[in-house]
């Protein structure tokens, strides 16, 4: 029993061959979800890295500046659910895939270790600072 090759078979191999329609729009989401985040993304993990950055300082020994900044990521932690605002708490934990309870409550047990803290009385804290170089002018 011989193969004889019918016609409707070299009819079928050249559909099979010929390149998929493809719109560009279909490319770029399949190329851009690889290695690189979209920038908002970025955005809101940088926010986030700032957040825990603030609430990792003593605000019973830090600069007025520091104290401030921990107060301010404090309450944007505990901030209630606001539905047109971007960059809040909870829509940034929901577009990163972060349990917004969990991670608040790690926040705040985090945070309330120093609020426990008191500095004793008489003591004094160091401050960090340059040594001061003069030099004449001639």
């Amino acid at each position: 029993m011989a193969y004889t090759p019918s016609e409707s078979n070299y009819n079928d191999t050249g559909t099979f061959f010929e390149p998929d329609t493809l719109l560009p729009a279909q490319y770029y989401a399949t190329v851009q979800k690889g290695h690189q985040q979209a920038p908002e993304r970025r955005l809101m993990v940088a926010v986030l890295e700032d957040v825990v950055a603030c609430l990792s300082v003593n605000p019973n020994t830090c600069s007025r500046r520091q104290r401030l900044e921990f107060h301010s990521a404090h309450s944007w932690v505990n901030a209630p659910i606001q539905g047109e605002w971007v960059f809040s708490f909870h829509h940034i934990c929901d577009t990163l895939g972060f349990d917004t309870g969990f991670l608040r409550r790690g926040l705040n047990q985090w945070a309330k270790r120093y609020g426990k803290a008191r500095i004793e009385r008489g003591s004094k804290r160091k401050v960090a600072r340059k040594p001061l170089r003069l030099r004449a002018l001639f």
